[in-house]
């Protein structure tokens, strides 16, 4: 067992090794949150720590989350747009990371152990997606409702993997 309580999944970039949750109708959630430990191995290129997504904007709700220059970039997209989060330089090789992702009524926020790193004011959600979570790799060039021609995949440990229907605030986000 690997992972910061004994349960986690340890992918290797080299193995394109990936995790995948078949698309359902629960997931389709105008606000919400997702949270998940991890701890990378290697900070060349990026590194992608989950993806719901697929080439172009289609229904809209398209949510990317990727690692690249020690820097957590969120990205959600709408029926035309991109909206993102990026941090500062913030994540480092071998040190395990709580981060937490919330959208909804107050916009888009991310959280790594607790603290808010970055922020946008886009409400949209993932309602419109139709999408698998894939964790591991990014699936932002695949086909619309499969995960293919994936890319960019996780170097490192994942645990505690949870995905909430409700947008979670600062308070919820520290006792995690």
């Amino acid at each position: 067992a690997v992972g910061a309580s004994g349960g986690g999944v340890e992918f290797d970039a080299g193995d394109k090794g990936y995790l995948e949750v078949a698309a359902n109708n629960a997931f389709k959630i105008p606000q919400g949150a997702i949270t998940l430990r991890f701890e990378q191995d290697s900070d060349s290129g990026k590194r992608t720590l989950f993806s719901r997504d697929s080439s172009g904007y289609d229904n809209g709700g398209h949510l990317t989350a990727y690692i690249e220059n020690e820097r957590l970039v969120i990205r959600m997209q709408s029926t035309n747009a991109d909206y993102t989060i990026t941090t500062g330089k913030i994540i480092d090789d071998d040190t395990w990371y709580q981060m937490t992702f919330t959208w909804g009524p107050d916009g888009m926020k991310a959280y790594i152990d607790g603290e808010l790193v970055g922020s946008n004011a886009y409400t949209g959600g993932i309602g419109g997606n139709n999408e698998p979570w894939v964790f591991g790799a990014s699936q932002v060039n695949s086909g619309d409702g499969v995960a293919n021609n994936l890319s960019d995949y996780f170097d490192g440990k994942m645990d505690d993997i949870a995905i909430y229907n409700q947008q979670l605030t600062a308070d919820h986000v520290d006792i995690l």
